[in-house]
């Protein structure tokens, strides 16, 4: 809202991003129930053993909002711009259109996520390599976790695309026709 202002379209992006978050908490909390606990012991935070779960959690959802925020507002931008361009856009053509976008900025925003989660464990690899802890070690006790967050997020950034493909075209749409109705009154 500070940068973009209270618009139409930031709120839809909000909403969106809101949506798609408790979306992803919903799922984590019900894989869990279902699959068990993580084995949170294993973590490096020292916070205490009833505080691990939510430590945990916190950081996912703070880093599923980066991306699910993106991913958001570019398609309430990109919807935004469809209706101002073509104004005798369908419904359907504009829902078509925004998947097209929605596909082509999952990958990369996919990858983008993967390669953080990689460069983020650089250091702590090298530093507990250096402390003579065991590579496979390693990879049994630290990684899954770091899997287990881009999973996480990339599931949130699926998800983002058709709940903000929802809001924005319904929305921009349904605004447009009203608008239209009342110019030609």
């Amino acid at each position: 809202l500070i940068l973009g202002g209270f618009s139409r379209k930031n709120i839809e992006a909000i909403l969106s991003t809101l949506i798609t978050t408790f979306l992803i908490f919903a799922l984590y909390k019900i894989s869990l129930a279902y699959t068990g606990d993580l084995h949170y012991e294993l973590m490096d935070y020292i916070a205490g053993p009833n505080d691990l779960e939510n430590i945990f959690l916190s950081g996912v959802l703070v880093g599923c909002l980066g991306a699910v925020m993106d991913v958001s507002i570019t398609v309430n931008s990109a919807v935004n711009e469809l209706v101002n361009a073509a104004k005798s856009i369908t419904l359907k053509q504009l829902i078509k259109s925004i998947r097209e976008i929605g596909h082509d900025i999952m990958g990369t925003m996919m990858n983008v996520l993967l390669f953080v989660f990689a460069c983020s464990q650089i250091p702590t690899f090298l530093i507990r390599m250096n402390n003579d802890v065991d590579f496979f070690t390693i990879l049994r006790l630290h990684i899954p976790y770091e899997i287990c967050c881009f999973l996480i997020e990339s599931i949130g950034i699926v998800l983002a695309i058709p709940v903000s493909i929802l809001f924005a075209s319904v929305f921009m749409k349904t605004c447009k026709v009203r608008k239209d109705r009342r110019n030609e009154r």
